[in-house]
């Protein structure tokens, strides 16, 4: 039994309230849901890939794609382990990659099959909720540990043995990275296309290689209100080279307006550029050196916040505007001893308790 639906198989106790703090209900709701759409209604994931035909502008687009396929195991049997390490990482990691928000395992061998990163999104954010249903959208906010495990996956897509392609890709594109001022801003700002250069062809060599990366849960309020949409709930799985085209498309944008500073995102970008040339060059991933090196005066405990045009162009959809699962399904989804193991301190489990409890 557990109160969090399909996730009877994990390292976590879902019959327990301290299974039901922030961290850990903020991951645990998505997996659930996917796990609800899938064995219950029977319907595939959303699932965002990249794509670029005859060397444009890498792009993306939404195709459907079922959990097994997406996961790499059959929904029924699969373990989920919550900030765990996923040991196919560590091939490109200096010792140990460090954790994932869930790592997908084998229930009945305990083989580590998949890794993610978790995202829970509200729709509308307070400056779209008084726009069209077709233009509210959400905020996502990516935080820089998920540049780390995005370094990860996008090496693992290409195997180690592929390190001189990734090498001679961000060479061509550079030009000489030894010689980069990579924590100076002023020159930075004068490199911007070469390093959006260098992450596009990262992309177009890789787009047969693109594996799932970061699972998003979507959740709908009646406007700011605290009372669920009808229509409330979807998945939205993102390859790896599609969550990287926030960063680039925030990047081209800079670039195309001239700003004469850089702005998280594209800060973003250059670390991931930075960490890949590291990387090919010396066989490990250091994102925590260059996260620590490149800063360009700022705070860096984000990576990006995307929304309105950032966001739009990448999640919107028929099932991002009237997601699959209603209002009236969310109890399947957490069961009433779960919300009540809930503190209203956010806002899903804030409506989810008070739809509980005072209906």
């Amino acid at each position: 039994m557990s109160y969090m639906y399909g996730l009877e198989h994990s390292n976590k106790n879902f019959e327990r309230a301290d299974s039901f703090g922030k961290n850990t209900f903020t991951t645990a709701f998505p997996v659930a849901l996917a796990n609800y759409i899938d064995r219950e209604k029977n319907l595939p994931m959303n699932y965002i890939v990249a794509q670029a035909e005859d060397g444009n502008i890498p792009e993306t687009a939404q195709i459907m794609m079922p959990l097994e396929e997406l996961i790499g195991i059959d929904p029924h049997r699969a373990y989920y382990a919550f900030e765990d390490s996923f040991s196919g990482y560590d091939n490109y990691a200096v010792d140990q990659a460090n954790r994932s928000d869930i790592v997908v395992k084998d229930a009945d061998t305990g083989e580590e099959v998949s890794a993610f990163e978790v995202k829970l999104v509200v729709v509308p954010t307070s400056g779209t909720a008084n726009r069209p249903r077709e233009e509210q959208l959400c905020e996502l906010v990516v935080r820089p540990p998920s540049i780390e495990q995005l370094c990860f996956s996008v090496a693992a897509s290409f195997g180690k043995s592929e390190r001189l392609t990734i090498s001679d890709i961000i060479v061509d594109a550079l030009g000489n990275p030894i010689d980069y001022e990579w924590n100076n801003e002023a020159f930075m700002l004068q490199r911007r296309r070469q390093v959006l250069n260098a992450a596009d062809e990262i992309t177009r060599q890789g787009l047969n290689r693109q594996a799932p990366f970061a699972l998003m849960g979507e959740w709908r309020t009646v406007g700011q209100e605290a009372e669920f949409d009808p229509a409330s709930f979807d998945i939205f799985f993102w390859s790896n080279f599609a969550f990287l085209q926030l960063f680039s498309n925030v990047m081209r944008n800079a670039i195309i307006r001239d700003t004469d500073s850089i702005g998280r995102p594209e800060r973003a970008l250059i670390w991931f550029v930075k960490s890949m040339f590291d990387y090919a060059a010396q066989g490990s991933v250091m994102f925590n050196r260059t996260h620590s090196l490149i800063t360009f005066g700022g705070q860096t405990d984000k990576a990006g916040s995307f929304t309105n045009d950032n966001i739009a162009r990448f999640v919107l959809s028929e099932n991002f505007i009237y997601p699959r699962v209603s209002a009236s399904e969310h109890s399947k989804i957490i069961s009433p001893e779960g919300v009540a193991f809930l503190r209203p301190e956010r806002r899903l489990d804030a409506v989810l308790y008070y739809t509980m409890t005072l209906k």
